[in-house]
């Protein structure tokens, strides 16, 4: 007579501390591999050949993982340090404060204007090339900031500042109309275009809580109002609609 034979892992606690042993190891596996495909894509492109030599001649992954996360925490440590005096809308709540950092933003530091990328931590552009930058437009017959050329709206380019960091970090990334590096490029130097400009600063106003943001301060309802309705005068009067250029289609998009 022949027994029915049953298999029951469940009953075999011998095997539980291997099955244990076996996941913690691919978890720990995983997190290797995400932080050194995290730290590749977050990687400036010169700097990649170099990250992936160093993945390819490792002994360890783990210890090639372990050092990309300590330099990670240094960098945020040497953040935490920067002086008091600098820009870095600490006026908005941690949250936004922080996801702005990830996403890059615009600072104001000793009365210059500086954009560090979401992966650039603290590259900052070229002070010399700012300064040559700041003399050209002394010379030419601009406004004294050009962060102000644009918007009859606010002479206030903290404020200016604000909103372009909430537009990229909260609507930029869904609806993606132009270059974000070459805007910033030519954004500290007050060349853009200025009806993105003025859209954009529409768009930010409805992610910020400041009553700047308001053609109506005690109405929150008139978020991004002022631009918008000067970003359309001047389409008006520029006579755009006749006209169309690719800055007025981003505008209007």
């Amino acid at each position: 007579m022949l027994a029915e034979c049953v298999y029951d892992p469940l009953s075999d606690h011998r095997r539980k501390g291997v099955y244990k042993d076996k996941l913690d190891s691919l978890k720990t596996r995983n997190s290797t591999l995400q932080t050194l495909i995290q730290a590749i894509l977050n990687a400036a492109e010169e700097d990649v050949p170099s990250l992936v030599r160093q993945i390819r001649t490792c002994e360890s992954l783990d210890d090639v993982a372990d050092g990309i996360l300590k330099q990670e925490q240094g960098l945020e440590e040497d953040e935490d340090e920067l002086e008091d005096g600098v820009y870095t809308t600490s006026n908005l709540p941690t949250f936004e404060t922080e996801l702005s950092g990830k996403m890059g933003e615009l600072r104001l530091e000793n009365g210059s204007v500086r954009f560090l990328g979401g992966t650039s931590n603290l590259i900052y552009l070229d002070p010399t090339e700012i300064e040559d930058n700041h003399q050209s437009l002394e010379t030419a017959e601009q406004q004294e900031e050009p962060l102000l050329s644009w918007t009859t709206v606010t002479t206030d380019t903290e404020v200016i500042v604000h909103l372009i960091n909430m537009y990229f970090t909260w609507h930029y990334p869904y609806f993606t109309t132009l270059s974000k590096k070459l805007f910033y490029r030519d954004f500290l130097l007050g060349k853009p275009p200025g009806n993105p400009k003025r859209t954009m600063y529409s768009l930010g106003c409805h992610f910020t809580n400041s009553p700047q943001g308001c053609a109506d301060p005690n109405d929150p309802t008139t978020k991004g109002d002022a631009f918008f309705a000067e970003a359309k005068r001047l389409i008006v009067e520029n006579d755009e609609y006749e006209k169309p250029r690719l800055t007025t289609i981003q505008a209007l998009w």
